[in-house]
C-alpha cells in the first residue's frame, strides 16, 4: 500500500474567476505543492534535493475537473506515488471539498541531475 499524503488549501479570493469558481490553474498549484510536501514528509525536502544536486521537473500532467471549488472552501489533496520508472515517477492526486471529489489527476515527474542538466536514474 503506498504512502498517501494529505494537504489542505483554503481557497483564496484571488484564486477564483468572476463566477467564484477556483481557476483551473490553481488546482495544478495545489497538486504541485502537495507533491513537494509529500516528498518533504518522507525526508526529501527541497533543501535536501539541492544538496544532492537533484531536482524534480514536471514532464506531463493530466487533470480531470469534476466539480467547482469556490471561495471559502478548503481543498484537501491526497497524493501518492503510483510507480517509479528509471528516471520518472508517476504521482497521483485526488482533490476534495468535504467528501466531494472536485478533481483528480496525475503528474509524471522526471529526476534531473542539476550539475549535468540531464535526467538521472532514481535510486530508492
Amino acid at each position: 500500500m503506498p504512502y498517501i499524503h494529505t494537504c489542505e488549501f483554503p481557497v483564496r479570493h484571488y484564486e477564483c474567476d468572476m463566477y467564484g469558481h477556483v481557476n483551473h490553474a490553481n488546482y495544478l498549484r495545489y497538486m504541485q505543492e502537495s507533491a513537494f510536501s509529500a516528498s518533504a514528509s518522507v525526508g526529501f525536502s527541497a533543501h535536501r534535493y539541492e544538496v544532492l544536486g537533484l531536482q524534480w521537473l514536471a514532464y506531463e500532467t493530466d487533470v480531470e475537473y469534476l466539480q467547482a471549488a469556490r471561495y471559502g472552501d478548503v481543498v484537501t489533496v491526497k497524493t501518492w506515488v503510483a510507480d517509479f520508472r528509471r528516471v520518472r515517477s508517476l504521482r497521483m492526486y485526488e482533490l476534495f471539498v468535504g467528501n466531494k471529489r472536485v478533481a483528480q489527476g496525475s503528474t509524471d515527474w522526471v529526476l534531473l541531475d542539476t550539475n549535468a542538466m540531464y535526467p538521472t536514474t532514481i535510486t530508492q
